[in-house]
C-alpha cells in the first residue's frame, strides 16, 4: 500500500531529453503487444527491415497464444510506427507497439490497442476530451535459485542503494525515449519492492511507456529476477498497478485544460468528470474482469488491506481514490482535484482492454448526466462490495461496455479468461507462482 513507501527516494522531475527521437536510428526494433489477457509478447527484428515500406510483419505463430484462438494465417500484424521509442544503453534499441487486422484491415477483434484507440475516439468525438494516465506500479526484485524462480532478498541487499545505477540507467533510457519516469519509492515492508511513477500522457501514448518501461526494467536487472506477478510472495503484499487518471478538454481551448476538478463544485470535481466518474463506478464490478483477470491477482485483493467496497473516496486505501483533501478540510483552501487514482489493477491486465472500457463507462456516465454518490464514509447504508470470484464477474457487464466490445468479443474473452483458470486448478500457491511469473 502507499503508506508503506518511503516518500521519496530518487526524483527525476529535473531530468530532461538530451537527445531528440528524430535524431536517432536504433539498430534492432522490438515489436511488443498484450494478448487479451495481459501476456506481453514481443519478436525482435533488424532496423533496415523496419525501415521497410510494407507495414505488414511477418509472425511466427508460436507468438500467438492458443487461448486467443488466433492464426498468423488469418491476421496482418501492422506496426504503429509513430509509437516507435528509442532507447540508449549498450545499444540503441527501439520499442514499437503493433495492431492486429483482419485480412480484409478493419482491427481484428482481439486487437485492444485498436479498441482503445477508438473509444479514445469516441470522448473526443462526443466531449472535446481526452482521458490522461499516469502509473505508478510496483515491482519485486529477487533471485532465482535451483529451488525456486523467485528467493526474495535478504533485506540489507535490497535496498536503494544497492540498484542505485540501475535505477539511474532505467532513468536516463526512458527520458532518451521521450517519457518522464518521476520517482521511485522503496517498499519498507517487503524486501526488494520499489514503487515506479511514470508521469501522465494520453491514454495510449502512456500505456506504451508502461509496457516498454517493463521490457526496460528486465533488461536492466537481468542479473537478478524481477516479478510483475499480482502475488509472488505469498507472506508479502503482492505488487499494485495504480492509474492516476485525469480529463482534459482540447476542443475549443487554445491550450489542453484540466476539467478534473472544480473548486466551486461539490466534491471539487467538475459536473463532468463527476457524471464520468459516476459511469466507471457504476460498472466498477464489471471492469474487475479486466482489471484484475488472473486468479493469481484476485490472491493480492484478498488478503491484502485495500478496501473492496465500490464507491470513492479521499482517503488512500479506497478502490477509487480522489487526490484531494475533503470539503470540510482546514487544508482544502481553493485547492481543485486534479486527479483520481484507481487502486484496482495489477500487471496482469491488458490495460489497453481495461482502460477502453473505464473510458466506455466513462462516456455513458456523461451522455446519461449521472450523478456522483456521496464518498463512502458519507453513506450509512449497506455498500456493494467488488466480486472476489472468478464466475461472477460477466453477471456484472453492462450496456456501456457491451456495446463497446460486443456480445462477441465479450463471449470470447469470458471464455479465454475460463480456460486460463483451468490451468491453475488443483495447484498450490508456489506452483501457479512458478508457471505464471515467466508469462509477465
Amino acid at each position: 500500500m502507499v503508506e508503506h513507501f518511503q516518500n521519496q527516494i530518487f526524483d527525476f522531475n529535473c531530468v530532461s531529453t538530451n537527445t531528440a527521437q528524430s535524431q536517432q536510428s536504433p539498430e534492432f526494433v522490438y515489436y511488443l503487444w498484450q494478448t487479451p489477457l495481459g501476456f506481453m509478447k514481443q519478436q525482435l527484428i533488424n532496423n533496415s527491415i523496419f525501415k521497410q515500406e510494407s507495414q505488414t510483419l511477418k509472425i511466427s505463430p508460436h507468438q500467438l497464444s492458443t487461448i486467443d484462438q488466433m492464426r498468423s494465417e488469418d491476421i496482418r500484424v501492422i506496426p504503429d510506427k509513430q509509437s516507435l521509442k528509442i532507447c540508449s544503453n549498450k545499444r540503441k534499441i527501439g520499442f514499437c507497439m503493433v495492431k492486429f487486422e483482419n485480412q480484409d484491415g478493419n482491427p481484428h477483434e482481439l486487437c485492444m490497442r485498436s479498441l482503445l484507440q477508438k473509444e479514445t475516439m469516441n470522448l473526443r468525438k462526443n466531449f472535446g476530451a481526452e482521458l490522461r494516465i499516469g502509473f505508478s506500479f510496483d515491482i519485486l526484485i529477487g533471485q532465482e535459485s535451483k529451488e525456486s524462480k523467485f528467493q526474495q532478498l535478504g533485506s540489507k541487499h535490497s535496498k536503494i542503494f544497492n540498484f542505485e545505477e540501475d535505477f539511474l540507467a532505467l532513468a536516463s533510457q526512458l527520458n532518451q525515449s521521450g517519457s518522464e519516469l518521476e520517482q521511485i519509492s522503496q517498499c519498507s515492508t517487503t524486501p526488494g519492492k520499489f514503487r515506479i511513477s511514470i508521469k501522465q500522457d494520453e491514454a495510449c501514448k502512456s500505456i506504451d511507456t508502461f509496457l516498454c518501461a517493463r521490457i526496460l526494467i528486465t533488461r536492466q536487472f537481468k542479473d537478478y529476477r524481477v516479478s510483475f506477478l499480482p502475488k509472488t510472495l505469498s507472506d508479502y503484499e503482492g505488487n499494485d498497478v495504480l492509474l492516476n487518471m485525469s480529463l482534459w478538454k482540447l476542443d475549443g481551448v487554445p491550450a489542453p485544460v484540466n476539467i478534473t476538478g472544480d473548486q466551486f463544485s461539490m466534491y471539487k470535481l467538475s459536473e463532468g468528470f463527476a457524471s464520468f466518474l459516476s459511469g466507471i463506478l457504476e460498472q466498477l464490478p464489471a471492469l474487475t474482469a479486466f482489471l484484475i483477470p488472473h486468479h493469481n491477482g484476485l490472491h493480492r485483493i484478498m488478503e491484502e488491506r485495500l478496501s473492496k467496497v465500490v464507491g470513492w473516496s479521499y482517503q488512500s486505501d479506497a478502490i477509487m481514490k480522489v487526490n484531494a483533501p475533503p470539503q470540510n478540510s482546514s487544508k482544502s483552501t481553493s485547492k481543485q482535484v486534479e486527479s483520481i487514482t484507481l487502486n484496482m489493477c495489477d500487471h496482469s491486465a491488458n490495460l489497453y482492454l481495461a482502460v477502453s472500457q473505464i473510458i466506455a463507462c466513462g462516456i455513458d456516465g456523461i451522455k446519461r448526466q449521472l450523478k456522483l454518490q456521496p464518498p463512502i464514509e458519507q453513506i450509512k447504508e449497506k455498500l456493494s462490495h467488488i466480486p472476489l470470484k472468478m464466475k461472477e464477474r460477466k453477471e456484472f457487464i453492462g450496456r456501456p461496455i457491451k456495446i463497446s466490445m460486443g456480445a462477441s468479443l465479450i463471449e470470447r474473452y469470458f471464455a479465454m479468461q475460463a480456460a486460463e483458470q483451468e490451468r491453475y486448478e488443483g495447484m498450490t500457491f508456489d506452483q501457479e507462482v512458478s508457471l505464471m511469473i515467466d508469462q509477465f
